[in-house]
């Protein structure tokens, strides 16, 4: 095994821990991104209503 392939393989625990536990960080990247989105609708959300209420922004 060369000093590259080191870098990008996963070390062997990792297939074991996946197996446990599931893939957590691409549960944590798929949560992020949703929660990304709810925020951004959320905020789109309100600038309409204080738009359509007349209130300043």
């Amino acid at each position: 095994m060369s000093t590259a392939a080191a870098h990008t393989e996963h070390p062997p625990i990792y297939g074991e821990l996946v197996d446990e536990f599931g893939d957590v960080p691409a549960d944590v990247r798929a949560t992020a991104e949703r929660v990304v989105r709810e925020a951004r609708e959320a905020v789109a959300w309100a600038g309409r209503a204080r738009t359509e209420s007349g209130a300043a922004i």
